[in-house]
């Protein structure tokens, strides 16, 4: 039996009450035909609020360190191509400053992506030691 739910979602069986207590509801969305994620509803009587635990695909993570990476390179050295060659244009200094603040990016990108690199590296070993202790 499919019911409508106020926010015109439909759900197979009964819609699931946020009253009850100590109750479970596994509810699944489509986003895409490919994707597909469970999202695990519980709700906690000391607080009064409902505790989701959604199930993240496979691929999310790692795209979002690519972005993060990628940003790490083209951002510093697209702002110090422009602000490079502004200001060698007001002080006429044709690419010396340029050629610094360039310098200048490689040194801050190298700096965020080893930060990035390391914030992922610790990431996966804790997720694999919490997968490991289940």
């Amino acid at each position: 039996m499919v019911e409508r739910c106020p926010d015109k979602t439909e759900v197979d069986g009964p819609i699931p009450s946020t009253l009850t207590q100590g109750g479970i509801a596994l509810f699944i969305f489509e986003f895409a035909p490919v994707y597909k994620t469970s999202v695990n509803v519980q709700f906690h009587p000391q607080t009064h609020f409902m505790k989701n635990d959604i199930k993240k695909p496979y691929w999310q993570e790692p795209m979002m360190v690519f972005g993060k990476m990628s940003g790490w390179v083209a951002g510093p050295v697209l702002v110090s191509l422009f602000l490079g060659r502004w200001l060698d244009s007001k002080f006429h200094t044709a690419p010396f400053i340029f050629i610094g603040m360039t310098g200048i990016a490689f040194g801050i990108s190298i700096y965020g992506i080893i930060r990035e690199a390391k914030k992922s590296l610790n990431n996966i070993k804790s997720n694999e030691q919490s997968s490991d202790t289940k």
